[in-house]
């Protein structure tokens, strides 16, 4: 069987629930839509890792939870955004 056809009868049962449990760690509706998205997309690019037979739900939470956890380092590491005029820049008239 086609590897997208097994995605979709495997893995994408499981939206509904990896989008709630996406709302419950980042709070907000829109990065729940964008972390869920990033999973999917995660989880297609992976799907030849995934054990037939295994938990799929539980491996789908785990991409989640790393998908997550590395964006909060980057934004960790990035610091704080600080908006600037750039009238006020050196060299600008």
């Amino acid at each position: 069987m086609q590897t997208s056809k097994r995605f979709e009868q495997i893995a994408l049962p499981h939206l509904d629930s990896v989008y709630r449990a996406a709302v419950a760690v980042c709070g907000r509706s829109d990065e729940a839509e964008d972390l869920t998205q990033a999973t999917f997309v995660k989880a297609l690019e992976r799907f030849h890792t995934l054990t037939p037979g295994t938990n799929c739900k539980a491996w789908l939470f785990q991409i989640m939870r790393n998908h997550w956890i590395d964006r909060l380092r980057r934004k960790k590491t990035r610091g704080q955004v600080v908006p600037i005029k750039e009238d006020l820049l050196p060299g600008r008239l």
